[in-house]
């Protein structure tokens, strides 16, 4: 499948050196709820959408968030719980 379109959004400490990637997701509610509970940490983070083409666009795109490398174990613990 093609890819199209490549958008990445950082927060203020967070740049492509130190950054991990903590979650990928084809969902979009599951990809919010994610950020929602960053968000209400204070846990910086960016993300990623990528396009893969398609006739179904709710499943054409994979949503890729990553934090700074020192919020990786927060977060990931974070993200279990979802």
């Amino acid at each position: 499948m093609p890819i199209f379109g490549n958008t990445t959004y950082l927060g203020d400490k967070i740049s492509a050196w130190n950054r991990r990637e903590v979650h990928i997701s084809q969902s979009f509610e599951e990809f919010n709820k994610i950020r929602e509970i960053l968000e209400s940490k204070n846990i910086k983070y960016a993300y990623r959408q990528v396009g893969q083409g398609g006739f179904d666009f709710s499943r054409s795109l994979i949503y890729y968030i990553y934090v700074h490398s020192e919020d990786v174990e927060a977060a990931e613990f974070l993200i279990r719980r979802v």
